[in-house]
C-alpha cells in the first residue's frame, strides 16, 4: 500500500540519521541529512522531524518513535510527511480503474480540505510564534520549525497553556525538577536559553515578573 510505503522509507531514513548524528538537539543540518535518506525523492521536501510525545495524534504518515542512542537521557523522535494528494496518487497503483481512481482522488481531497481546516483551528499564535499542535511543532514568522530541546519545548508548551502566557517559578520547578532541594539555579540557565533562542527567531521574550513569575510576551 502506498501509505506503508511512505512509512517504510520515513523508518529506514530516521534510523540512519540517528545512527550518524549525536547529541539531543533537532539542528537545520538533522533535517537535511534526513531528507537525504530518503528514497522517494518526492517526500524530501515535505517530510521533517520533530520531538515525540506521549499525546501526539494526527492523522499524516509517520514513523515510529525512534531513541536518539548518543543523547544522554531518553529523547524519542519522530518523522513526518505532509503529502498532497498529488504525491500519495502519484505513488499509488496506476492499474486502478478510471471510475475508482476519481473517486479516490475526490475523497483524498475531501480528507485533504478537512485535515488542513482542522489544522487551522489548532494552530495557536503569539506575537510572530505560532504552534501546530496537530503537529508538535512551533514555527517562527517565516512558518519556518524552531528546534528547542525537549525541555525548552515542554516549557514552550506551559507558558502558551496559560491564558495571561505567565508561569511562576515554582510550578516551572515542580514540572521539571520535583525532588531537587533548589534548582534555581538550573531554572535560570533554562530561562536564559530559552530566551535568547525565542528572541533570534521571533519577535517574543521571557521577562521576570516581581520576582516569583516569569512571563512570555512581545518585546517592547
Amino acid at each position: 500500500m502506498t501509505k506503508d510505503r511512505i512509512v517504510c522509507d520515513l523508518n529506514q531514513a530516521l534510523e540512519k540519521t540517528l545512527s550518524q548524528q549525536g547529541g539531543d538537539e533537532i539542528t537545520p543540518d538533522t533535517i537535511r541529512i534526513y531528507r537525504s535518506f530518503l528514497t522517494i525523492k518526492s517526500l524530501r521536501k515535505r517530510a521533517y522531524v520533530t520531538y515525540s510525545t506521549l499525546d501526539d495524534k494526527n492523522d499524516m504518515a509517520c514513523s515510529r518513535p525512534m531513541k536518539w542512542d548518543k543523547s544522554e537521557g531518553r529523547v524519542l523522535l519522530k518523522a513526518y510527511a505532509d503529502c498532497s494528494v498529488v504525491t500519495i496518487f502519484a505513488l499509488s497503483d496506476q492499474r486502478l480503474s478510471l471510475l475508482f481512481s476519481l473517486l479516490a482522488i475526490s475523497w483524498l481531497a475531501f480528507s485533504l480540505y478537512t485535515n488542513r481546516k482542522y489544522q487551522q483551528e489548532k494552530l495557536v499564535t503569539v506575537g510572530t510564534l505560532s504552534y501546530s499542535s496537530n503537529r508538535n511543532v512551533f514555527y517562527d514568522a517565516r512558518h519556518q520549525p524552531l528546534h528547542f530541546t525537549p525541555m525548552q519545548h515542554q516549557l514552550m508548551q506551559m507558558f502558551l497553556a496559560d491564558n495571561g502566557r505567565s508561569l511562576s517559578k515554582q510550578a516551572i520547578c515542580d514540572a521539571f525538577w520535583p525532588k531537587k532541594d533548589d534548582p534555581s539555579e538550573t531554572l535560570y540557565t533554562l530561562i536564559r536559553r530559552l530566551k535568547t533562542a525565542i528572541e533570534q527567531h521571533t519577535n517574543l521574550s521571557i521577562v521576570s515578573e516581581r520576582g516569583s513569575h516569569y512571563r512570555l510576551k512581545e518585546k517592547s
